[in-house]
């Protein structure tokens, strides 16, 4: 941030709470901040771990090793920031967490398009493909990190959803038979009653 920016940013936190800090104060909160949201989406976006509601489950090793001398870290092994909805507004395009990098010469481009490399070799001497005789496979789309961590997500949703029906299912099938075993025991009870009422 500029110093202009920090110069408005101070004036501004100034007049809504009434506080007066340096730059330097609002700097290092700035980046704990930072720090905080950044490695909440590196422990999301990290295959590998469970998965709890509103956290993630690692391994006591992982929050030892990751947390060290952070203790607001630590915070995120029960559940997700404080005030997460305004963390993503700050830092939502200014913090990095991989699922936007690249790599040098890497083909950069939307998830449509197709390598068109039909894998026959070029000939020395024209520089031009050779045709192929052979079938080739055809090419794969490329995927974007989100598209893979969407379809993660909707598989976990279906497979949870699908363990869902199936208990559902036990449960109403034991329902049924519960309900026949009563009415069979209703119905001999009522024949001896009736058998008795005779005598």
């Amino acid at each position: 941030m500029t110093s202009r920016g920090y110069k408005n940013l101070l004036m501004r936190y100034h007049s809504s709470t009434g506080l007066q800090h340096r730059r330097k104060q609002l700097r290092n909160r700035w980046d704990q901040l930072k720090g905080l949201y950044q490695f909440w989406k590196y422990i999301n976006l990290r295959s590998g771990f469970g998965r709890s509601y509103n956290s993630v489950v690692a391994d006591d090793q992982f929050w030892k090793d990751h947390t060290k001398n952070k203790s607001k870290w630590k915070k995120l092994r029960h559940g997700p920031p404080e005030n997460l909805d305004q963390l993503e507004q700050i830092f939502q395009h200014v913090a990095v967490d991989g699922s936007s990098s690249s790599i040098p010469g890497e083909n950069i481009g939307g998830e449509d398009e197709y390598d068109e490399d039909d894998g026959s070799p070029i000939s020395d001497n024209t520089r031009k493909r050779a045709t192929s005789t052979t079938a080739t496979s055809p090419t794969k789309k490329t995927k974007s990190p989100m598209v893979k961590i969407m379809k993660g997500l909707l598989d976990s949703m279906k497979a949870y959803s699908d363990a869902t029906q199936k208990t559902l299912q036990n449960m109403a099938t034991r329902k049924e038979e519960l309900m026949d075993e009563s009415m069979k025991k209703a119905q001999a009870l009522i024949g001896r009653a009736v058998w008795c009422n005779r005598r």
